[in-house]
Order: structure tokens, then C-alpha cells, then sequence
């Protein structure tokens, strides 16, 4: 009996080894998070997958690290792995402290890692020291540079938009241009100019259309002139690719509003999209602050926009996976290109949605209701593919100028992109940044994108529901405990009689 016990102990020992070694050597995880954050998406997997030569990642972090950035630490690692994985031998990973010795902290900083001031308890004493959260990425002759990494929800988006540009070679270049002179690039648009950094060369153009752009983004076309409609339009001629940002109404001081000029938007009319001269409000909408004197207030806007899951393209990859941007004061948009050309509608408003033209005050308190069987959806953005007819050339014409196959985005709004509304909704960004992926680079980054940008707005319910909810939670536990009461009585009561 003894020796048995000891086989049999010996046999779950080697059981437990064996298991012990077949686990190191499989990699298997279950991600049950919604969109699979913590889990490598198609791209990535590809990116690495079709690597020509060894690709390795030096992670630069410092060994003292404050107990915030520890889990950062950790899924960095588990992320990697994944890479390496899913490489089949082409990645190499090497976590490195940078601090460890002089000679490796002066090559970290030689890299373009800086140093950051972190805060770290210790012994009960708060303490600000230096340390290092860079990524390196060498392929070949080439590296790509992360300086750094702090936030846990993009690792993969830095990570494979990196390898992307070391593998497929060369910067992809956006032109951006402004419609009038009371916008400024680095004082509007700064957030977007920033994150495009990461991944384009991003100049702002002002005279001419270079022809080297991979894509060009008009923002505002109610102030275009001559010169610069014919540039764009010369640009789209030869094949490329454009994003119009187009406001069919002006949002003034002392919130006033009136119609866009006729005659720059009528330039997006040869190209198959009217942009109405109009102001959408929707049921569907974002909380707005508002200022009375030294009172601050938030209040439902209806000019304010925000689109429901439903109501994005179910389709495109563009808005496929994004639930709620947000567009203030936006106009409608109408196709009235011909057969010919692909349509493809990304963005809608709810069916109870409505508008207003002329001149409008857009003071929350003095808006317009929606008029008796005036609601309806509108479309917000719209995605043309095509061969597209040039602006300047006569119609009438059989020899009328074609571009080659290309793509216009039309959106009817552009201060959804502004700083201030980026950096309140996310997904304002997630939707530009897909959008120019999708136009300048293909679908590569997308699905990574618009994992970072989720959220789960509460459905909207009607009035009724609303009254019928409030009156359960007012009375309706105090007519089950009287309704309860009435019933044990009533049992009681039968079970006395019948005795």
C-alpha cells in the first residue's frame, strides 16, 4: 500500500511537470473584454507576420517605477509576446533599464528617449525622480522611436503603426488647408495635427497643391477663392484623394448664426454632394455648457449632435466599430452626383431629427422646435468613389475632364475636429484618424483605432417610459408591500374559516 501511494505521488509529479512544459511552450489566452482589447487584432498580426528581416524591440523603462505604471509595465510585456508570437521567430524583445549603468542611459538619450519626472512613494515619503517609458524599434537599417509609452489603451496602435512605416518604407504626406484666415493649425487643430504626426508628414497648404500629398483635407470651404478651388480641384483631377470639412452655416459671436456663401459650396456640387445651407438639431444630443452673468449651466443642446451606433454605417470601416461622435451645429448633406458614382452614407441622424435656415439665434432657450412632421434623418457624412467630373470643366460638353478612380469624404461640419470638442469626445478623432487612414494608408490601423474609442451611452426612452418609471420607484414597492399584505390576509383569513 505504501509503495503505491508513492507511485501515484510520483505519477502526479510528473504529470504536473510534464503539463509545466507543454504550458510554457503554447501561448493561449481568452480576452472576454468588449472589441478585444487586450488581444492582437488582424493588422498587427500581419504586419509582423510578413516581416522580410528580424525585427527587434528594445523596451527603456526604468526598474523604479511608481505603482501606477506597473500594470502599463505588464501588458506591454503580455502585448509583446503576443508580437513575438505571432511573428513565427522574426521578433526579438529585449526590456533594458536604461538607468542600470551611464554608458546605456547616454545611448537611450542618443535614441531621442528623454527622461521623465515621475512620482514615487517610498518609505512613507513622496519623492520625484528621473526615469525612462521609450520604446525602440530597429528593422534593418532603420528604427522608429516611441519616447514615450504611458498610457495602456494605444500600446498596440503605437507599436504597429511604427513597424507598418519601417516595413512598407517612406512617410506618407497630408496637406491640410484652411478655408479662411480665423482658424489657425497649431492653435485649432493642434490635437489632430499632433496625432497625425505619428504616422504622416502633415503640412499645411496654403498657395499651391503639392502633387507628392497621398491625401488633402479641406477644413472650411465657405472661404475658398478662386486660385485654391482650382488647386483642389486640378488635385482630384489627377487622382487624389480628399476629405471636405464643410460648414453650411457660420457660427458667429454672441451666438448668432447664418448661411455659409452659396458660391464656395457649390463647388462640392460638381462632385456630386450639395451641402444644405442649413442648421440639424436632434433629439439625439450632447450636454452643452452655457454661461448667465457669474452662473455656469449644462443643458441638452440639440445643436449639438450625437450620433447613435445605429445610425453609422454598419459597413464601412470607417465608423464600422465607433458608437456616439459628436457634430455641433452641423449641416445636412444631399447626392446630387449621378449613377456612376459609389455612395456610401456613414453618418445619420436620429428620424426625429430637424433643421432651421436662415438666420439663426442659436441660444439654447430661444431654439426652434421641430414643426408637426418636419422630422426626418439627414445625412452628416458621405463617402463618394468614382470617376469625378472637374469643377471647371462645361458641362454641356462631350469632352468633359474625368479623374482616375479616387475618393472624396464629405462631411457637413468641421468644428467636430476642433480642439476643444477632440479632446471632450474621443471619438470626434477616432473618426478623423480612420478616415484618413482609410483614404491615405487602407484599413490596416482602423480596427486598432476604434478599439480605444467605446462607449456604451444609456439607449434614449420615450416620455411615457420615463413618467411610468418614475411612478413605479415612487409608489410601486409601496403596492406590492400593501398588495402582499392584502393577499396573507386574504389566506389567513380563508385558513381561520376553515377550521
Amino acid at each position: 500500500m505504501r509503495r503505491e501511494k508513492y507511485v501515484n505521488v510520483l505519477l502526479v509529479f510528473l504529470i504536473l511537470v510534464v503539463l509545466n512544459f507543454i504550458s510554457s511552450r503554447l501561448f493561449v489566452r481568452a480576452d472576454l473584454s468588449s472589441g478585444k482589447l487586450y488581444t492582437l487584432s488582424r493588422s498587427s498580426k500581419e504586419a509582423v507576420r510578413n516581416l522580410d528581416d528580424l525585427l527587434i524591440i528594445k523596451v527603456f523603462f526604468s526598474k523604479k517605477l511608481p505603482p501606477n505604471l506597473l500594470p502599463l509595465r505588464e501588458q506591454l510585456s503580455d502585448l509583446l509576446e503576443e508580437y513575438r508570437a505571432a511573428s513565427r521567430g522574426k521578433v526579438r524583445v529585449e526590456f533594458i533599464d536604461p538607468q542600470k549603468d551611464k554608458e546605456t542611459e547616454s545611448m537611450v538619450m542618443r535614441l531621442g528617449i528623454p527622461p521623465v519626472q515621475m512620482n514615487v512613494l517610498a518609505r512613507n515619503k513622496l519623492e520625484v525622480v528621473k526615469g525612462y517609458l521609450g520604446v525602440a524599434l530597429f528593422y534593418g537599417d532603420k528604427n522608429e522611436i516611441i519616447p514615450v509609452l504611458n498610457r495602456a489603451d494605444n500600446i498596440e496602435y503605437e507599436l504597429t503603426s511604427r513597424i507598418l512605416k519601417l516595413v512598407e518604407g517612406g512617410e506618407r504626406k497630408v496637406g491640410f488647408v484652411l478655408s479662411g484666415d480665423d482658424h489657425s493649425f497649431d492653435e485649432d487643430y493642434s490635437e489632430v495635427r499632433d496625432e497625425m504626426s505619428k504616422q504622416y508628414q502633415v503640412v499645411e497648404v496654403k498657395d499651391s497643391v503639392p502633387l507628392d500629398l497621398d491625401l488633402l483635407v479641406v477644413a472650411g470651404v465657405s472661404k475658398l477663392d478662386e486660385a485654391m478651388k482650382k488647386e483642389i480641384d486640378s488635385y482630384i483631377m489627377k487622382g487624389g484623394r480628399v476629405i471636405f470639412l464643410a460648414d453650411g452655416i457660420e457660427v458667429g459671436e454672441n451666438l448668432q448664426a447664418h448661411p455659409a456663401p452659396r458660391e464656395p459650396l457649390k463647388f462640392l456640387e460638381s462632385y456630386g454632394v450639395r451641402v444644405k445651407r442649413d442648421l440639424v438639431m436632434d433629439v439625439s444630443n450632447e450636454i452643452a455648457p452655457f454661461s448667465s452673468g457669474y452662473i455656469r449651466f449644462f443643458v441638452p443642446y440639440p445643436c449639438w449632435v450625437k450620433v447613435r451606433k445605429e445610425n453609422l454605417s454598419r459597413t464601412n470601416p470607417i465608423v464600422r466599430d465607433l458608437s456616439s461622435p459628436v457634430f455641433p451645429w452641423p449641416s445636412s448633406l444631399e447626392f446630387v452626383g449621378d449613377s456612376s458614382l459609389s455612395v456610401d452614407t456613414l453618418v445619420m441622424t436620429t428620424h426625429r431629427s430637424w433643421t432651421q435656415e436662415g438666420y439663426i439665434t442659436l441660444n439654447p432657450e430661444m431654439l426652434p422646435k421641430p414643426k408637426p412632421g418636419g422630422t426626418e434623418k439627414r445625412v452628416l457624412a458621405v463617402l463618394l468613389k468614382g470617376n469625378f467630373k472637374s469643377a471647371f470643366s462645361d458641362s454641356t460638353s462631350e469632352d468633359t475632364l474625368l479623374s482616375p478612380e479616387t475618393a472624396i469624404l464629405v462631411v457637413g461640419n468641421s468644428k467636430f475636429l476642433e480642439d476643444g470638442f477632440v479632446r471632450n469626445y474621443e471619438e470626434n478623432l477616432a473618426f478623423f484618424m480612420n478616415a484618413v487612414d482609410y483614404l491615405g494608408f487602407g484599413e490596416k490601423l482602423i480596427s486598432i483605432r476604434s478599439k480605444l474609442a467605446v462607449e456604451r451611452p444609456i439607449k434614449p426612452v420615450s416620455d411615457t417610459a420615463k413618467t411610468l418609471f418614475k411612478l413605479f420607484n415612487t409608489f410601486g414597492m409601496a403596492v406590492v408591500v400593501i398588495v402582499f399584505g392584502l393577499v396573507r390576509y386574504y389566506i389567513r383569513r380563508r385558513e381561520k374559516e376553515a377550521f
